[in-house]
């Protein structure tokens, strides 16, 4: 082959495939979509496969799974199906629990579920994917954090509020109590939290320029942090949130065995918490701690059962379109869950307990039965689109915050726990314009400085431009 045969191949840019990778998911998950609303007995399976292609279709991109919101939402709601099927039902009475028998109503509800999977798998798909830039670290990994000691600092002042507001008035309180707390005056220090949050976001992905000091603080306020919600606030929630983002951050310096440990401690940990959290009439403070594990992990018989009470509304009541996702904005009192536990846990409510709120549930409960399958078919478009975003401001803030609350999204209120996530945004932003005024300021007061030790003394810039200078 000649130099200019060589040359001319070089130049031509190969053709486009005619199916890309996540267009041959998306047939799979309308097939699967069709083949479950036809047959109901095939909901599981077809949840499974549409799951398996998005998968495929995240492996073949080289892609990571766990830095995707799609592929949380996908693999959390895939659990709560399998909460009701054989197998978990046989995990169950190895563990010496009831599983309990399968109703009309639960069958439909798993088949509305998978249905649900399947379109957000097909929404999912009908975005373009890219694999490129999304493998380079963005700026927010690959250079020095500037001004540590405002994040360390804003990690460290709301933990000790937080603290002071426990022995000065939580001392002693049930889990309940302290959950109580959140609707009273003391809520606006416990939200103070979300700044810490924010801090410690930022501290991991500086982590690797980090000095000596700053590292040792850092690891302090994460001590204290552990300290406030393991033992004394044990508020599982935080403790979620603070696990997903770090390892967002920092998997890139962890091993795989690590990785693997660090779950299982956490899930232990999770465990352990839900035991001795519990007040005296917690069914949990009878069990073993392995059944205790697998009763907590059952957790998608509560959020199966919310589907077919959403549809029930709807029936009743009509579609609000929308409207329930505004009002839970205005008051409590009108979001899904609080009107759950009232309607078919009153002794709990008046408790001050809950159940959350399934999303799926939340999508019916608003827009109906096809309307709530085109909603999760658009949620799959809009978790999809973030998560391939190269930008760097999706990448190194708003993606990780909306990680860590993936879980929280999944089993609460969405609208109204989707605060939490823009609240830690606007926080690393805030914190962000800190940490460069107080860079400028460093640099002004040290060229002042420098000014006054060399006998120069230095004008600023007037309107029309010009620069005074004397000696």
């Amino acid at each position: 082959m000649s130099k200019q045969e060589t040359a001319l191949k070089a130049t031509v840019r190969p053709r486009p495939r005619m199916f890309r990778p996540e267009h041959k998911c998306g047939i799979v998950a309308a097939i699967c979509l069709a083949m479950c609303a036809v047959w109901p007995a095939s909901a599981i399976y077809s949840a499974a496969i549409a799951f398996a292609a998005f998968c495929a279709v995240l492996v073949s991109y080289k892609l990571p799974s766990l830095t995707n919101l799609t592929f949380l939402f996908l693999c959390v709601t895939l659990i709560i199906l399998l909460s009701d099927s054989i197998l978990w039902s046989a995990l169950l009475s190895a563990a010496g629990l009831e599983s309990g028998e399968m109703s009309g109503s639960r069958i439909w509800a798993i088949q509305y579920i998978a249905m649900a999977t399947d379109a957000m798998v097909l929404g999912a798909c009908l975005v373009t994917w890219r694999s490129r830039n999304l493998d380079k670290p963005p700026a927010a990994w690959s250079s020095p954090l500037h001004c540590p000691w405002i994040y360390v600092i804003a990690a460290f002042v709301p933990l000790l509020l937080n603290l002071a507001l426990y022995y000065l008035n939580m001392r002693g309180l049930e889990y309940v109590d302290i959950q109580k707390a959140n609707l009273g005056p003391e809520k606006y220090i416990l939200f103070l939290v979300i700044i810490t949050h924010a801090a410690f976001m930022r501290l991991a992905s500086g982590w690797k320029y980090l000095g000596r000091n700053s590292r040792r603080a850092s690891v302090a306020a994460v001590c204290l942090f552990l300290y406030i919600y393991v033992f004394l606030m044990p508020m599982r929630t935080n403790l979620l949130i603070f696990g997903v983002y770090s390892f967002y951050f920092l998997e890139r310096l962890i091993h795989w065995r690590l990785k693997v440990g660090l779950l299982v401690s956490g899930i232990v940990l999770f465990s352990w918490m839900a035991v001795h959290r519990g007040e005296a009439g917690d069914p949990l403070k009878e069990m073993g701690f392995t059944q205790a594990t697998v009763s907590a992990l059952s957790f998608g018989t509560g959020m199966v059962d919310m589907v077919p009470w959403a549809y029930e509304e709807v029936r009743s009541h009509g579609v609000p379109w929308g409207t329930t996702y505004l009002l839970g904005l205005v008051s409590p009192k009108y979001e899904p869950s609080i009107r759950y536990v009232q309607d078919t846990a009153p002794v709990i409510a008046d408790e001050g307990g809950g159940f959350g709120f399934f999303y799926v549930a939340e999508l019916l409960l608003n827009f109906g039965y096809l309307g709530g399958l085109l909603g999760a078919c658009l949620l799959g478009m809009a978790l999809q689109k973030l998560s391939n975003m190269p930008s760097e401001v999706v990448r190194s803030t708003i993606l990780p915050a909306l990680l860590a609350a993936s879980f929280s999204l999944i089993r609460n209120d969405f609208l109204t726990t989707l605060k939490e996530p823009l609240y830690i945004v606007v926080s690393c932003f805030i914190l962000d314009r800190l940490a460069r005024f107080s860079l400028y300021m460093g640099g002004r007061i040290q060229f002042a400085g420098l000014a006054s030790t060399t006998g120069v003394s230095v004008g600023f810039a007037d309107g029309a431009g010009h620069q005074e200078a004397g000696r």
